[in-house]
């Protein structure tokens, strides 16, 4: 439920009692119009509830949150191995219940949450309708708003807007705003953004102190302060796409950084003809003719004159600061060899592409993550398999010799070979497996064009859920030590998978994802580790180009 401004905010912690509502006051002598309540469990965030003055007692404030948050209440508990509860009562989620698997710290325990949804200071996603502006705001400066696109909408129509919030650079959260003709009032918008980050604990003051911790890039001169950088863009038959990517990769802030476009069993030479005329950056031309991404990243890995190696997608739009970021991040602990980061909407003018993005898990989070098997080992019992929490292909990072050494990427994974994906969480895989670092950091953003009708998101769900099932086969395929503790983890991935109260179930229910694509993307996931022996057998006479 909606109410109108103002609204009375207010945290509302489940393991303890919910009590009765009264509305203070204003300053100014009006009053509010109800209340916007924030509800976490064992302090984080859970979602939201609105509700009107005349529904604030303890059983309605109980019965809204039940009604709209249930879900998502028992996905987070199921997150740290806890039963789902049947009802809320107004004496709360007894806290000697939330304690009894030995001191759940969901706030910390779930740092690797699929969605990156309920990390602190990342409010429940707001239900949205197409079409919706997305747009940023930069709050040390909050007198105008960066569209990245704007809804189709007449004058006095009023639209949606996802803001991407940020302070000095730093994505905080996102909010949804009215966007009036599709536009957003800087002010307005502002006031939502420092409102927003108050009630999650999360308000930058000063900006200083929002950015502390952050890794940065030495300003001051040196070679070493800014190693090469060599970007890679797979493609095939996507030119109009790949130029827009081009002319984004010509904006960044980065002294020493190549461009690769690897093309990749072409049909054509549109896209050779469009690097020949391309005058905006330099762009290295690669023809892989062995189809498959995979296949295509490994080629782009081998051509890679940089010490870092990024990897994009044609359709994406990168942040003019995603190879400083990318540079911090490296440095973020002692051994990385990998780096994921944020991916945000670049567009969400169709419903199909607004329920992608509520259930596609393109976005992990506001909060720098280190993983690896040792002292960073995250409290997810499913961990390292699953991969698919850490981040995707369509921003990603390597270091170019600690990729190489343990073998690429899986040439029988990814879009165009049987598996039909899965080559990201390979390689994530591997290299955790191998003993090296993982970092998630938000602040390498890129922004990426879901597709936009129901027909392609079908084929979709499908190829992700083939290529989740090709990931996993090939995790203990190529790594039959592992095969023992994927054995016995397999009963708690099948829950996550398929269990009624698993997160992914859970976002699935809240987002609008069709309960066709539910179970295509189910059958996919049993049919994976099938496909992915078929690939291994139509590339066994391929040459690899790396050892491991």
């Amino acid at each position: 439920m909606c109410v109108n401004a103002p609204v009375f905010i207010r945290e509302l912690e489940l393991t303890e009692p919910v009590e009765d509502l009264e509305l203070p006051p204003r300053p100014d002598g009006t009053a509010y119009q109800g209340a916007r309540l924030l509800v976490r469990l064992q302090r984080a965030p859970v979602g939201e509830v609105q509700l009107p003055p005349d529904r604030l007692s303890a059983e309605a404030i109980v019965n809204a949150i039940w009604k709209d948050l249930s879900g998502s209440i028992n996905a987070l508990r199921a997150e740290v191995s806890l039963p789902p509860l049947a009802l809320l009562t107004t004496r709360g989620v007894a806290a000697v219940d939330a304690l009894s698997h030995g001191s759940h710290d969901f706030k910390n325990q779930q740092g690797l949450n699929a969605g990156g949804a309920k990390c602190k200071g990342t409010p429940s996603p707001p239900k949205l309708t197409a079409p919706v502006t997305v747009a940023e705001i930069e709050l040390t400066s909050p007198d105008a708003v960066r569209y990245i696109s704007i809804a189709e909408a007449e004058p006095d129509e009023v639209r949606q807007a996802l803001v991407l919030v940020r302070a000095g650079g730093r994505p905080l959260t996102t909010i949804a705003v009215d966007a009036p003709g599709g536009r957003v009032d800087a002010e307005s918008c502002a006031a939502q953004a420092h409102a927003a980050l108050a009630a999650a604990g999360d308000l930058p003051e000063p900006v200083s102190a929002a950015l502390s911790g952050l890794p940065a890039v030495d300003s001051s001169p040196g070679a070493a302060q800014y190693p090469q950088i060599s970007v890679v863009i797979a493609t095939r038959e996507r030119p109009q796409l790949l130029a827009r990517c081009l002319r984004s990769l010509a904006e960044l802030d980065y002294p020493d950084y190549e461009v690769i476009v690897v093309d990749n069993a072409p049909l054509t030479d549109d896209t050779v003809q469009l690097i020949r005329q391309w005058t905006e950056l330099s762009v290295r031309y690669v023809r892989e003719d062995r189809r498959g991404l995979a296949a295509a990243h490994n080629r782009g890995l081998l051509e890679a004159h940089g010490a870092i190696v990024a990897f994009t997608d044609d359709d994406v739009i990168v942040d003019k600061c995603w190879l400083r970021e990318i540079v911090g991040a490296f440095r973020a602990a002692d051994d990385v060899a990998c780096v994921t980061g944020l991916i945000m909407p670049a567009e969400l003018q169709t419903q199909p592409q607004v329920i992608l993005e509520a259930q596609g898990n393109f976005g992990k989070g506001f909060r720098q993550r280190v993983v690896d098997l040792g002292t960073h080992r995250p409290a997810d019992p499913l961990f390292p398999f699953t991969a698919g929490k850490l981040g995707s292909g369509a921003n990603m990072s390597f270091d170019r010799d600690k990729l190489r050494a343990v073998g690429g990427f899986d040439p029988a994974t990814g879009v165009g070979t049987a598996a039909r994906g899965g080559d990201d969480l390979s390689a994530f895989f591997t290299v955790i497996a191998a003993g090296f670092q993982l970092v998630y950091q938000p602040t390498a953003l890129v922004w990426h064009h879901h597709r936009r009708d129901f027909d392609s998101m079908v084929g979709q769900a499908h190829g992700y859920g083939v290529g989740l099932g090709a990931y996993l086969m090939s995790a203990v395929w190529r790594h039959p030590a592992l095969l023992g503790s994927a054995l016995r983890r397999a009963p708690a991935a099948l829950a996550y998978a398929f269990g009624p109260s698993s997160p992914r179930t859970a976002n699935a229910s809240g987002s609008g994802w069709p309960r066709k694509l539910i179970w295509l993307e189910r059958r996919g996931l049993l049919l994976g580790p099938f496909a992915y022996v078929r690939s291994r057998w139509n590339t066994r006479n391929e040459p690899h180009l790396f050892k491991n």
